[in-house]
């Protein structure tokens, strides 16, 4: 059988491949990009630092190096920290964060990782023994979210409520100062509305936009940018604004 002479026109022009290969090339950039960075060109960082006064950053062990004087002449007046986690797990940078920021004039503050399934009291007693605490310090916060930990149904809430009550009352008693609490939506839901009327609400709500409790209660702390980069800072850091920083600081 004779084959078939392929025509001129039966074939693909070549600046048309490139064109494909570069176009799918760009997509698969800008793909990425989203996956990586996405969330951020979302966030009104310009319009959230003029209606705030103060806006700080949070960070942990994985934010590596940090050039605190780089971070202060920002513009960012205070710094939390990750201090623990559960009833054993410390942040081996927490002390080497705490003295360096205060010496750069930041306001510091420490967290406390909380777990569901392990005991109040042990848990207060990890954060007391390794957060540094002085008068002038933000406000102690206990972070409190499902992430890592479990999601919840209304009993195990209850049950989780009970154990955070336990490590509130602990730790408040030693420090005679309202505890903070993270949380983002989702814990805030489940665990937190309703309850702990007295403790500031420090919520993480990264869509852009300005966030609302569903009881109506008003936050004091909003963690509005996961993942952010700023001079000074080898790794990732979230960003955050307050509504009264005296309320944080008195």
């Amino acid at each position: 059988m004779t084959k078939k002479k392929k025509s001129k026109e039966d074939s693909v022009p070549l600046f048309l491949i490139k064109f494909t290969l570069i176009g799918l090339f760009l997509l698969a950039l800008i793909l990425l990009a989203y996956y990586k960075f996405g969330p951020q060109w979302k966030r009104p960082y310009p319009s959230l630092r003029n209606r705030y006064a103060t806006k700080g950053i949070d960070i942990a062990r994985y934010a590596g190096k940090v050039d605190w004087d780089k971070v202060a002449d920002q513009g960012y007046g205070f710094v939390y920290m990750k201090a623990t986690e559960g009833t054993s797990l410390t942040d081996p940078n927490y002390s080497s964060y705490y003295q360096k920021a205060k010496q750069a004039g930041l306001r510091v503050g420490a967290y406390h990782f909380f777990r569901f399934d392990q005991a109040g009291g042990d848990q207060a007693q990890n954060f007391l023994s390794t957060a540094l605490i002085d008068t002038t310090d933000m406000p102690l916060v206990i972070d409190v979210e499902e992430y890592t930990n479990y999601e919840v149904n209304e009993t195990q809430a209850q049950e989780v409520r009970a154990v955070l009550t336990e490590m509130i009352a602990i730790v408040e008693s030693r420090v005679g100062r309202k505890v903070m609490l993270y949380t983002n939506k989702n814990g805030y839901e489940r665990i937190i509305a309703g309850f702990f009327k007295d403790n500031p609400i420090w919520i993480c709500d990264i869509s852009g936009s300005r966030p609302s409790l569903s009881d109506g209660r008003e936050w004091t702390m909003w963690q509005y940018s996961h993942n952010a980069r700023i001079k000074g800072v080898q790794g990732n850091v979230d960003l955050n604004v307050v509504q009264n920083f005296a309320n944080l600081t008195h």
